[in-house]
């Protein structure tokens, strides 16, 4: 599971960088979850950025790196990104 998009780092236009959720962990209270994200120039390769981010978990729906993914989607950041 990734996202990919085309993304400037660094005034580099990089198309179809790769986006990936490399750890999730539960809050103690199962509400919350925080997971990390690595955003490479393609699959397999040094990382250019390395960021975390927390929202909230529904145990009822889909595994963590599912709802994670979903979450990346309705940042600005991530807009236009697409499942790959």
């Amino acid at each position: 599971m990734a996202l990919t998009l085309d993304l400037i780092y660094k005034n580099v236009e990089v198309k179809g960088a790769y986006v990936t959720v490399a750890v999730v962990t539960l809050g103690a209270d199962k509400a919350e979850m925080n997971f990390s994200v690595q955003t490479c120039a393609e699959p397999n390769c040094e990382p250019l950025t390395y960021v975390y981010h927390a929202t909230r978990y529904d145990m009822d729906g889909e595994n963590p790196f599912k709802q994670a993914y979903e979450y990346l989607k309705t940042l600005s950041e991530f807009e236009g990104a697409t499942d790959c």
